[in-house]
């Protein structure tokens, strides 16, 4: 595993994914890149995956909350990030089929809160409309 900051002169190649590292969200795992973030590479597909939930978890968990520094802007520095991330993936049992199993949950729960939010903007979009004909009657 290799952490370094985001450049997007010099862009990650392989298996990788991005972790915010500025504002609340703190710690928060991406796909996309952005300004203020890490890149995390990794050998090999099945060990990127592993890390980007378990740093999903952490985040969902505000294990990183701690670590948080600054008086206006909240950011986490690279080297709590690594140690924090380098901890957790110790800590985890050595059975691959209970970290998929659990990286399974994980995907599953993460697209039902996006089809919840869905529905959430769906409904108050409907609501809106009901609003505007009641206010033109």
């Amino acid at each position: 595993m290799q952490i370094r900051s985001y450049n997007p002169d010099r862009p990650a190649t392989g298996h990788h994914f991005y972790v915010l590292c500025k504002g609340n969200n703190s710690g928060r795992p991406s796909a996309t890149p952005c300004p203020n973030s890490f890149a995390v590479c990794a050998d090999t597909q099945e060990a990127k995956e592993t890390l980007y939930w378990l740093s999903y978890a952490m985040w969902k968990g505000n294990a990183f909350h701690p670590f948080l520094r600054g008086s206006v802007i909240p950011f986490i520095t690279i080297h709590d990030y690594r140690q924090q991330l380098t901890g957790a993936l110790r800590s985890l049992q050595p059975s691959s089929a209970t970290i998929e199993q659990v990286i399974n949950v994980l995907r599953q729960l993460d697209d039902q809160e996006a089809q919840a939010r869905e529905r959430i903007k769906t409904i108050a979009q409907v609501r809106h409309l009901v609003f505007r004909k009641f206010i033109r009657v």
